[in-house]
């Protein structure tokens, strides 16, 4: 069960550096606005901490270990798409 969890942590940091990557490469292409990404940062905040609450075992260190970096990743991608915004 501990590996299942460990494996599960595993993926959702991937899948988050995956969905940093993505969300900058959709605010460049124009597709989603920055200003919708940056509003809806409330709710991104609750998936992330819901999300590690599933995939992490019942105490809130470990669900902390993974959702700060989670959203860490998140906010650098933010911050990338408003340099670039900024260089457009």
């Amino acid at each position: 069960m501990h590996n299942d969890q460990n494996q599960g942590m595993t993926l959702l940091l991937h899948m988050e550096a995956l969905r940093r990557a993505l969300t900058y490469a959709l605010i460049r292409a124009g597709i989603v606005n920055y200003e919708s990404v940056c509003s809806k940062r409330p709710y991104v905040v609750v998936a992330i901490l819901v999300l590690a609450a599933l995939l992490t075992p019942p105490d809130v260190v470990t669900q902390i270990f993974l959702g700060f970096p989670t959203y860490i990743l998140f906010e650098t991608g933010l911050l990338a798409a408003r340099r670039y915004k900024g260089m457009a």
